[in-house]
Parts: C-alpha cells; sequence; structure tokens
C-alpha cells in the first residue's frame, strides 16, 4: 500500500476504528497485539509502545514467543493522531 493508499483508508475509517487501523497501518502491529493495548503502554510522549500482552481466545494473555515483547517506536503522524484521542495522556 502506498502512502496515498493509506491516508484514504484512515480519511474513510470511522470511529472507533480509526486509531487500531492506523496502529496496524504505521506500526505493522498485529490485531491481537492492537486490542490487548492499554494506555499506561504508551509513553507519556507518544513516541513508543510496548506490547506487553495480547487478546486471543477472549482473554488476555501473554504474546506465544519472548521476542513478540517489544517496544515499538510510534511515527510522528501517528504521535499526533494518538495525541489527539485522550487529552490526559498528552504531554503538557
Amino acid at each position: 500500500m502506498d502512502a496515498l493508499e493509506l491516508v484514504t483508508v484512515l480519511e474513510h475509517a470511522i470511529d472507533p476504528f480509526r486509531i487500531p487501523i492506523a496502529l496496524g497501518m504505521y506500526t505493522g502491529m498485529r490485531e491481537e497485539e492492537i486490542v490487548g493495548l492499554k494506555w499506561s503502554d504508551f509513553s507519556p510522549d507518544f513516541r513508543t509502545v510496548e506490547i506487553q500482552r495480547v487478546y486471543r481466545r477472549k482473554r488476555f494473555a501473554t504474546p506465544k514467543t519472548a521476542s513478540s515483547l517489544r517496544t515499538i517506536e510510534i511515527p510522528d503522524e501517528l504521535r499526533k493522531t494518538l495525541r489527539g484521542v485522550d487529552p490526559s495522556m498528552s504531554p503538557q
């Protein structure tokens, strides 16, 4: 998917699906990782997100492999979007 297609998909995505779609597209995170996220997994400045759990088979669990426990850098464009979702989490 090129940059124009990415922008088009995100422009047409509706809430509450826009943020999970953006997380997957910008970071390559898997669906079960995105659903397993909590706000506390994001750094205060939204520069990184830590994968600590997944949501699989209707419950939260640890990822299958140790290498799946990781920190992912968040691109600038996605960081701006995340700051707009939960103002209490944005840096001052």
